[in-house]
């Protein structure tokens, strides 16, 4: 046999295997990774047969089918939930200085005493958090009762009890100010502990952004969100998906509601006439 067909041959086998190992994650999760990067997934897939001391995709294909725990490790590294506080400092920045104002003045023109955004793709967290430390900050000198309500999804379950217990290491907060630090967080022994007064801003729910099943997080109710943000999340989608996630964002934004995107993802060209761009080098638009 030549070696271009022998090669063409391998690589047709291999991507059999990993075509295997995300059928089985599909049927046993219910989670489709079809509509991912190709490449993207295969790389993480490796990666994590390269955590495991392993060098064969079809030792991994049945090492996974036997041990059950294996499909959530291999979710988890697929999802990556890199993430630390305040991440992009000018986007918090412009949050805490124009957007949340704006819709304090709205809402309360308006009649309501509600916040609600939504953190899509929320990882451990710390974007959650993030936002509701800002709401604290905001609210400190507002004389009337707000009710702030921050709905923070994931699609790893793992990711969620994790940002549930609050925990964090020193490296998570290297963007966050001392006040911020002191005021927000307790110190314990191995890290920082979310104080309880931001932790009840927070609801955290599973939810996958590509379902038809749904278009708002489950305990929010109904959509109608001022913010929501939903960043470095989309990159690793097809285009196809990219739509389908922008149209169910869109639906649950209010009217003059705010989206938040990541520095390298973009509108879609039809969504480009349904959302006012508020600024282009952040990415963030309005409704």
């Amino acid at each position: 046999m030549e070696k271009s067909n022998f090669l063409a041959e391998n690589n047709h086998k291999m991507d059999a295997i990993y075509h295997h190992i995300l059928e089985n994650l599909y049927k046993t999760r219910g989670i489709d990774f079809s509509g991912y990067r190709n490449s993207f997934v295969i790389k993480q897939i490796e990666k994590r047969i390269a955590d495991l001391g392993m060098n064969d995709p079809n030792t991994y294909r049945f090492f996974l089918e036997n041990t059950i725990s294996e499909y959530d490790h291999l979710i988890d590294t697929i999802l990556i939930n890199v993430s630390c506080f305040f991440r992009d400092p000018i986007v918090f920045e412009i949050i805490s200085q124009d957007i949340l104002q704006n819709i304090l003045e709205r809402n309360s023109y308006l009649g309501s005493k509600e916040i609600r955004i939504w953190s899509a793709g929320c990882a451990n967290g710390e974007e959650a958090y993030s936002l509701a430390i800002l709401i604290a900050e905001v609210l400190k000198n507002e004389d009337n009762k707000w009710e702030p309500y921050i709905f923070a999804t994931d699609i790893s379950n793992d990711a969620l009890q994790k940002a549930e217990m609050g925990m964090y290491s020193r490296d998570k907060l290297e963007h966050i100010k001392l006040g911020f630090l002191d005021k927000y967080f307790d110190s314990t022994a191995t890290g920082f502990k979310i104080s309880q007064k931001i932790k009840e801003m927070v609801i955290f729910s599973n939810d996958n952004l590509v379902s038809y099943e749904t278009f708002a997080p489950k305990d929010s109710i109904f959509g109608e969100f001022d913010l929501i943000l939903c960043r470095n999340v989309m990159i690793y989608f097809s285009l196809v998906l990219q739509e389908r996630i922008l149209t169910k964002l869109y639906k649950a934004i209010k009217h003059k509601g705010y989206l938040v995107l990541g520095n390298c993802e973009s509108l879609s060209s039809s969504m480009k006439n349904q959302l006012m761009s508020v600024n282009s080098k952040h990415r963030i638009y309005q409704k």
